[in-house]
């Protein structure tokens, strides 16, 4: 069974990284699956390997779902999802889940008007979460 990676956006000001199963190649079911991953990264995609840092491990895992993005900036204003986040097809949740909620977005936080974390969480840095 491959990992989940419950991620919707991964920046990076350099270099993104993966973390693999330690052996050099992508390798389904052993290496981490990026489902709607939006990877917002300048470098490239790397994923430790063997002993040396492995690219095409990385960029494979990522490749792997065909709704990961990594041609474009994030858009996000603060925890909500802009234009860039809206336009990755959500993927569906693991089958047998039933902790994680299906929904048609990448992300926590739909857009302006979805506010469920208001009240909820605290020092987020954004309005309607109070510093902890």
């Amino acid at each position: 069974m491959s990992p989940w990676a419950v991620v919707s956006r991964w920046r990076q000001p350099s270099v993104c990284g993966t973390v693999g199963d330690g052996v050099t190649g992508f390798t389904r079911g052993s290496d981490p699956a990026f489902r709607s991953v939006l990877f917002d990264c300048v470098g490239r995609l790397l994923s430790s390997g063997g002993d040396d840092d492995d690219p095409d491990t990385g960029q494979a895992a990522v490749e792997a779902d065909g709704n990961n993005e990594t041609g474009a900036d994030n858009t996000l204003d603060g925890l909500v999802s802009g234009t860039a986040e809206a336009a990755v097809t959500a993927a569906m949740a693991p089958q047998g889940n039933t902790f994680l909620k299906a929904v048609d977005y990448i992300g926590a936080v739909r857009d302006d008007n979805d506010r469920w974390y208001r009240g909820w969480t605290c020092g987020l840095g954004v309005e309607g979460s109070p510093p902890c």
